[in-house]
């Protein structure tokens, strides 16, 4: 089971926290999912934010999906428009680390479903090789392009996070350009061998050309991620052989 990224625990802790007022609700909360009561702690009285928090990061990975699930279903008892965008936050900080989230219309509202369906533990595997790649070659700025376009998919600016997966592109080929003494516009038909990977890196490229939209889907947006993430992880690991 792929270990869930402290990101997502936090984000959980933080919904929690804002659904959860009282310590009656958090008991149920840890009877449903087997967790510990956490009344006290060194002999000192916890706080309900306190247990909610400690809830999110005690649960274990196998169930996290089923906790997330719960947490998103919990209803507020009056109209909290900053909750809602908390939740879809949350969803799309979900579906960006690799899980299925589903959006079911009942007769009582929104209902949401949570499922590590997506292969996670690959995603997530290639998404730590890359950060640890480009840490290791120096390549810091194509990591930072990397980091907004998440941190804007998670706040609904899809267009705006594909044009930064596009940048993290570019930012890749004119720095491996530069330390190989070569112009960027040659960059490929230079650097990569093979002309099926050569394409299809173009492909991905021009397909971020879409984050010039004013608006895109959110499904183009995590596909062009993924995409980008991909055709990085070939770059990298073709100029670490050469390093």
């Amino acid at each position: 089971m792929v270990k869930v990224p402290e990101q997502l625990r936090s984000y959980l802790a933080m919904l929690i926290q804002r659904l959860f007022t009282l310590h009656s609700e958090l008991d149920s909360l840890a009877l449903i999912f087997l967790l510990k009561p956490y009344k006290k702690l060194d002999g000192r009285k916890l706080s309900v934010r306190e247990r909610g928090e400690k809830y999110a990061y005690e649960v274990s990975d196998e169930c996290f999906h089923k906790l997330a699930t719960h947490v998103l279903n919990k209803e507020v008892l009056y109209y909290a428009p900053e909750v809602d965008e908390m939740k879809k936050s949350f969803v799309r900080a979900l579906k960006m680390h690799g899980y299925n989230v589903k959006e079911i219309e009942t007769w009582e509202g929104v209902k949401w479903e949570v499922e590590p369906s997506f292969s996670p533990e690959r995603m997530e595997k290639t998404r730590e090789e890359v950060k640890t790649l480009l840490e290791q070659l120096g390549l810091h700025e194509v990591q930072e392009s990397l980091n907004l376009a998440e941190e804007l998919y998670i706040k609904g600016e899809f267009a705006k996070s594909l044009w930064n997966m596009r940048k993290a592109l570019e930012d890749l080929f004119q720095l491996i350009s530069a330390r190989m003494g070569i112009d960027s516009k040659d960059f490929l038909s230079r650097f990569v061998k093979s002309e099926s990977a050569r394409e299809l890196i173009k492909k991905i490229y021009w397909y971020t050309c879409k984050g010039h939209e004013v608006e895109i889907s959110e499904h183009e947006a995590i596909f062009g991620y993924h995409l980008v993430l991909s055709a990085i992880y070939y770059l990298v690991l073709l100029f670490r052989n050469l390093a």
